[in-house]
């Protein structure tokens, strides 16, 4: 190693970690432990859809976390990687949603492209769905989807040209703690010392810390198929609440389609596979959104763990009776590739600076009353 001590160790190389030594790197001495390869967990095998306004553009700090999102993602180009802005629609059975044109008014006045589309409207614009159980949809015009393993990637080799450093294939067995504050990571291959540490180890980090702080995540699992289909050009990405399913297009016209989703009790032994079950829902009810894809063939198929919060949102934070330099960031049920350029901005705070505005929507202390098996199950 080029440093005997570092001023951040981050303990884990997926969207979340990479994302935060990206951003330290020019200013701080920042190592990354990753016990696998960069991208090898939750990253690389989520669907990679990026709606910052659908899940984060309400409320009174959020917008600005949207904002901050969307900004990176417009900005940040690096190898192969470049992001496409894509219209996404969420799908509204009948009085599921309350005034949602005032919804889609009360988000535009953030400064969103946002728009409530009657059923007649949502039909003439995207033909081939069968929208007769649906009163509309909600049309986001700021998302788009991404590949999340060339863009965790990127995000490693630009935080190296940086000056982040990333040791793969080691596993860190311990935080390291002198005086009640972190001292450094504990490995099979030694100890590397560090002022600060971010555990961004996905659904290990609440075994990670289990001596240190309880962290009130859950292994989550979600499973995602590919149906060979030829999509029409713009395509959107889309939820269908009811179905319990999202998709969107793959570069070639093929359809992927995600859900699946839930707590799990033993993530060693989770199969890295869809379900046949889950195949099977995907085969039945895709046909009903979409009548053309009657016929559509399976083209693969996987599963994906990570770790989720009992809201389902992500955990980013010092807790007070955490070691002192400790830093949380974790539970984020699917939506960690999406979320990851708000973070640095939060890890930021407990080195010192400034906190975003939307700092406290990812306190640890929200779940005060709340359990860890008390987890949100949504699909994104």
């Amino acid at each position: 190693m080029d440093r005997n001590r570092y001023d951040i160790a981050i303990v884990g190389g997926g969207v979340i970690g990479c994302q935060v030594a990206h951003d330290l790197a020019p200013e701080y001495d920042v190592l990354v432990v990753e016990r696998d390869r960069v991208a090898s967990g939750a990253s690389g095998r989520s669907a990679g859809n990026v709606s910052p306004v659908r899940f984060y553009a309400q409320g009174t700090d959020q917008p600005a976390m949207a904002k901050t999102i969307r900004s990176f993602f417009a900005e940040f180009e690096h190898g192969p990687f470049s992001f496409e802005p894509h219209d996404r629609i969420e799908l509204l059975e009948t009085g599921s949603l309350d005034d949602p044109k005032g919804k889609a008014a009360e988000i535009r006045e953030h400064g969103f492209d946002v728009e409530f589309l009657d059923k007649a409207t949502l039909k003439a614009r995207y033909p081939y769905f069968d929208v007769s159980r649906y009163d509309g949809a909600l049309l986001f015009g700021d998302g788009g989807w991404l590949d999340p393993h060339t863009y965790t990637t990127a995000l490693r080799d630009a935080a190296t040209e940086r000056g982040a450093e990333f040791v793969t294939g080691v596993s860190v067995k311990a935080i390291k703690t002198a005086d009640d504050a972190v001292d450094g990571v504990v490995t099979a291959d030694g100890d590397f010392e560090a002022d600060h540490i971010v555990v961004a180890a996905g659904w290990r980090t609440a075994d990670l810390l289990a001596d240190l702080v309880k962290v009130p995540i859950s292994p989550y699992r979600t499973q995602i198929v590919v149906l060979e289909a030829t999509l029409p050009e713009r395509f959107p990405i889309g939820r269908a609440i009811d179905k319990e399913l999202y998709f969107r297009p793959e570069a070639n016209g093929d359809l992927l389609v995600g859900g699946g989703s839930g707590p799990i009790n033993d993530p060693d032994a989770a199969s890295m596979d869809a379900d046949e079950t889950f195949r099977w829902t995907v085969a039945e009810t895709i046909p009903e959104l979409l009548p053309e894809l009657d016929t559509a063939g399976f083209v693969n198929g996987w599963a994906g763990l990570d770790a989720a919060s009992p809201d389902g949102y992500g955990i980013v934070d010092a807790p007070e009776d955490a070691p002192e330099g400790l830093i949380v960031a974790s539970g984020f049920t699917g939506l960690g590739v999406m979320t990851a350029p708000a973070i640095p901005p939060v890890v930021r705070s407990f080195l010192g600076e400034e906190p975003p505005p939307f700092a406290d929507f990812f306190a640890i202390d929200r779940f005060e009353d709340e359990t860890i098996d008390a987890v949100s199950a949504f699909d994104h």
